[in-house]
Protein backbone atom coordinates (compact mmCIF):
# COMPACT_ATOMS: atom_id res chain seq x y z
CA UNK A 1 0.00 0.00 0.00
CA UNK A 2 1.29 3.10 -0.77
CA UNK A 3 0.34 6.50 1.54
CA UNK A 4 0.71 9.67 0.01
CA UNK A 5 1.78 12.42 2.69
CA UNK A 6 2.32 16.40 2.57
CA UNK A 7 3.76 18.13 5.82
CA UNK A 8 0.83 20.26 5.50
CA UNK A 9 -1.20 17.86 7.35
CA UNK A 10 1.09 19.30 10.88
CA UNK A 11 -1.10 22.21 10.35
CA UNK A 12 -4.56 21.09 10.02
CA UNK A 13 -5.98 21.72 13.43
CA UNK A 14 -9.58 22.38 12.75
CA UNK A 15 -12.06 23.79 15.38
CA UNK A 16 -15.65 22.14 14.69
CA UNK A 17 -17.27 19.20 12.49
CA UNK A 18 -20.53 18.60 11.52
CA UNK A 19 -20.85 15.31 13.20
CA UNK A 20 -24.56 13.43 12.92
CA UNK A 21 -25.85 16.12 12.02
CA UNK A 22 -24.69 18.62 15.04
CA UNK A 23 -21.85 20.70 15.12
CA UNK A 24 -18.68 18.99 17.48
CA UNK A 25 -15.33 19.34 18.41
CA UNK A 26 -13.15 18.74 15.70
CA UNK A 27 -12.22 15.35 15.98
CA UNK A 28 -8.85 15.54 13.45
CA UNK A 29 -6.06 17.34 15.48
CA UNK A 30 -2.24 18.00 13.77
CA UNK A 31 -0.25 15.74 16.28
CA UNK A 32 -2.35 12.45 15.08
CA UNK A 33 -0.64 12.87 11.43
CA UNK A 34 2.35 12.10 13.71
CA UNK A 35 1.07 9.02 15.71
CA UNK A 36 -0.66 7.50 12.22
CA UNK A 37 2.76 8.74 10.00
CA UNK A 38 4.78 6.87 13.13
CA UNK A 39 2.49 3.58 12.81
CA UNK A 40 2.33 3.94 9.05
CA UNK A 41 6.81 3.40 9.32
CA UNK A 42 7.02 0.85 12.22
CA UNK A 43 4.65 -1.24 9.48
CA UNK A 44 7.02 -0.70 6.83
CA UNK A 45 4.24 1.15 4.82
CA UNK A 46 5.90 2.75 1.22
CA UNK A 47 4.80 6.44 2.06
CA UNK A 48 5.45 8.83 -0.93
CA UNK A 49 5.89 12.76 0.18
CA UNK A 50 5.51 14.44 -2.87
CA UNK A 51 5.89 18.21 -3.10
CA UNK A 52 3.97 20.91 -2.26
CA UNK A 53 1.12 20.37 -4.11
CA UNK A 54 -0.52 17.90 -6.30
CA UNK A 55 1.95 16.11 -8.40
CA UNK A 56 1.53 13.73 -11.65
CA UNK A 57 2.26 10.83 -9.68
CA UNK A 58 -0.82 11.89 -6.75
CA UNK A 59 -3.10 12.99 -9.08
CA UNK A 60 -2.83 9.38 -10.94
CA UNK A 61 -3.35 7.52 -7.77
CA UNK A 62 -6.21 9.88 -6.60
CA UNK A 63 -7.97 9.78 -9.79
CA UNK A 64 -8.05 5.87 -10.28
CA UNK A 65 -9.44 5.40 -6.81
CA UNK A 66 -12.22 8.07 -6.42
CA UNK A 67 -15.05 8.73 -8.71
CA UNK A 68 -14.97 12.04 -10.74
CA UNK A 69 -18.22 12.99 -8.74
CA UNK A 70 -16.83 13.11 -5.99
CA UNK A 71 -13.54 14.89 -6.68
CA UNK A 72 -15.98 17.56 -7.87
CA UNK A 73 -17.68 17.83 -4.82
CA UNK A 74 -14.17 18.05 -3.18
CA UNK A 75 -12.83 20.69 -5.17
CA UNK A 76 -16.08 23.12 -4.31
CA UNK A 77 -17.68 22.16 -0.85
CA UNK A 78 -15.33 23.99 1.33
CA UNK A 79 -15.99 27.00 -0.32
CA UNK A 80 -19.57 26.32 -0.41
CA UNK A 81 -20.04 25.44 3.09
CA UNK A 82 -18.80 28.40 4.27
CA UNK A 83 -20.65 30.07 2.30
CA UNK A 84 -24.00 28.92 3.58
CA UNK A 85 -23.19 30.48 7.13
CA UNK A 86 -19.65 33.00 7.11
CA UNK A 87 -20.27 31.24 10.98
CA UNK A 88 -19.07 27.80 9.28
CA UNK A 89 -15.50 28.95 8.87
CA UNK A 90 -15.11 30.05 12.48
Amino acid sequence: MIVFYNNKHLHHQGKNELFRGKMVPCFEVADRVERIMAELHRRQFNVVVPPDGIDDQVADVVNSIHDPHYLDFLKSAWTEWVALAPQNYA
